[in-house]
This record gives structure tokens, sequence and C-alpha cells, in this order.
């Protein structure tokens, strides 16, 4: 598997699990993803807004755009359909972005200012790709944890459960 293919997979898994995470909690009571579950951003509706600032931000900085944000304690959205219709975007725009880099590209050098400390921050881009799509792994962990004990059931979360490459099993010979 070369490194593109590695990257374009986890862009697959991202999407398809934020997909699954969104249909359990949108079925959900809005006070129960709002309500402090004792979860890292206070609430679950909290994690998920938390997670797209994030994406957003680092995806202006792979793309070398601005984007003023003066915190990532901000909530970008309020309710749970603007959230979503805001997070399909993101999430095809992340994978468009993957599936059109080269192996090339992953050497790319980028300079952007930190929001945690306040001075500039130079990073290759194959670091940033890494630690993006496993941010999101570890925050959607954060999700699932205060659902188990309202008896949720999110489903297999497990990467060799991602469809298309369920698929490609099929096709390797013994």
């Amino acid at each position: 598997m070369s490194h593109m293919s590695y990257f374009r997979l986890l862009a697959q898994c991202n999407l398809w699990m934020n997909e699954k995470l969104h249909n359990v909690c949108e079925s959900l009571p809005t006070h129960i993803i709002k309500k402090g579950l004792h979860s890292y951003f206070n609430s679950i509706f909290g994690t998920f807004n938390y997670l797209l600032l994030v994406d957003i931000i680092l995806m202006f900085r792979f793309t070398q755009q601005s984007f003023h944000v003066t915190g990532l304690s901000k909530q970008p959205h309020s309710d749970f359909p603007s959230f979503r219709e805001d997070r399909e975007l993101t999430d095809h725009a992340i994978t468009h972005f993957i599936e059109h880099l080269s192996t090339r590209d992953l050497g790319q050098i980028l300079l952007y200012p930190s929001l945690v400390k306040p001075q500039p921050r130079l990073s290759m881009l194959w670091d940033a790709l890494t630690y993006f799509l496993s941010h999101q792994t570890h925050h959607r962990a954060q999700i699932t944890t205060p659902l188990s004990p309202l008896e949720v059931d999110v489903g297999v979360t497990n990467l060799f459960h991602l469809p298309d490459l369920m698929s490609r099993g099929s096709d390797i010979k013994h």
C-alpha cells in the first residue's frame, strides 16, 4: 500500500464513521446530545462542534487559505441539522483534497500560526495529515464513550469493517 493509499483509506474511514455517528446521534433527543455527560467538551454536541472547527482550521492550513478564529472553544453550530450539513461538506472536502494529493505533495512544508502558542509553526504535510486523520479517530471515541451507558449502539467501528475495504478483501486470492 502506498502512502497516498493509506491517507485515502483513513479519509474514507473518517467519512464512514462520521456518517455512522451522526445517524445514531440524529435520532437522539437534543437534550441528550447537548447534556453534560462528563465528556471532554462538556457534551456530545460540543465534541462534534470542536472536531468540525479543528477540521476546518486544518483544511484551511492545508490549502494555504486564511481562516480567522480566536480560539478552539467556539461552537460553530447550535443545532444538529446545520452542524450535520457543514460536517458532510467538510468531510467531502477532506476526501476530495486527499484524493487529489500526490506522494510528492506529502513533503510540502506548511507554515501556519499556532492557536495554542502564539508563534509560527512549521510542519510537513505528511505529519500534519497523520495528525489530522488520527485526531478525528481520537475524538470520535470521546463521543462513543458517553453513548455506551445510554445503551446506544453505534455499531462496528473497526477499520476492517469499512465497506470498501471489506469488498476488496473478497478479491484476495488464497
